[in-house]
């Protein structure tokens, strides 16, 4: 096998909450970045460290977005769970899967706008959302192809008899949301 295959097949996002909430992201290779999770927001500098270690992977399985499409896949998923990160990765998936399906339009913005689906993208409510680190990870899992779903729907798990739940199989519930296929 290559070197670099090998370290990519090796690299693991690991995630650590410290008592003064700073999270430490570490790479199997070795590389650290702390990140200062009390405000719940990267700074610039560690926003192009995360940017960079994706470049710097350049797999061939790493799902490249643009920076307008990798913005507007986090602020959509922190707008519908901004529990944690593995949830905003969840929406982030369903999107894409959306994107790739031939029952939705091909492009992010597209599935975004559908009509009753998700918050538009030209709505000044979404303009305002500021995704915050858990957006960032997600994002980073997603590109990196640690997390892939066959998710299409999510509601609330308080929701009762929508039309999900008589039309379509449950795949997951995870935290506070109910995901279909």
């Amino acid at each position: 096998m290559k070197k670099d295959i090998l370290l990519r097949k090796c690299e693991q996002l690991i995630m650590h909450l410290c008592c003064d909430l700073m999270i430490v992201v570490t790479l199997a290779s070795g590389f650290c970045i702390k990140v200062d999770a009390s405000d719940g927001v990267l700074t610039d500098e560690e926003l192009s460290t995360l940017y960079s270690l994706k470049q710097e992977e350049n797999n061939d399985s790493c799902l490249e977005l643009t920076v307008e499409e990798a913005e507007m896949l986090m602020k959509i998923a922190y707008h519908e769970d901004h529990t944690d990160a593995l949830s905003q990765a969840y929406i982030m998936s369903e999107v894409l899967n959306r994107v790739n399906d031939s029952n939705y339009p091909g492009s992010i913005k597209e599935v975004l706008n559908q009509k009753n689906q998700f918050l538009k993208t030209d709505s000044n409510e979404f303009k305002k959302v500021v995704p915050d680190v858990n957006s960032h990870i997600a994002l980073y899992l997603i590109e990196s192809g640690q997390v892939q779903t066959d998710f299409l729907f999510h509601e609330a798990l308080a929701a009762s008899s929508s039309w999900q739940s008589k039309h379509r199989e449950v795949s997951l519930e995870y935290g506070g949301t109910r995901f279909y296929r």
